[in-house]
């Protein structure tokens, strides 16, 4: 995908919901995608999704689904509770 097609399915008009995660309460469905940085022997720094998820976690509605599409070792989020995830 490049720029000019992200434009066309989401107007810069609709971009504030990038910007304003408090715009997060309206959804039962959030999609976290983040690069994960990986060094020459395979070591994953997990930094980026985890600051990411803590800044939209506030903001979470009660009962939303969080998806993570990015690349975490299995038993990231399985099993665990939102704080887990964060402090491992």
């Amino acid at each position: 995908m490049v720029d000019a097609d992200l434009e066309r399915l989401m107007p810069p008009d609709d971009w504030d919901a990038l910007r304003d995660l408090a715009r997060l309460a309206e959804c039962p469905l959030v999609v976290v995608t983040r690069d994960v940085p990986t060094d020459d022997d395979n070591r994953v720094d997990l930094a980026p999704v985890r600051a990411l998820v803590a800044a939209a976690l506030p903001h979470f509605r009660q009962d939303v689904t969080l998806v993570l599409m990015s690349q975490v070792p299995p038993g990231f989020t399985r099993d665990r509770t939102k704080q887990e995830v964060l402090q491992h």
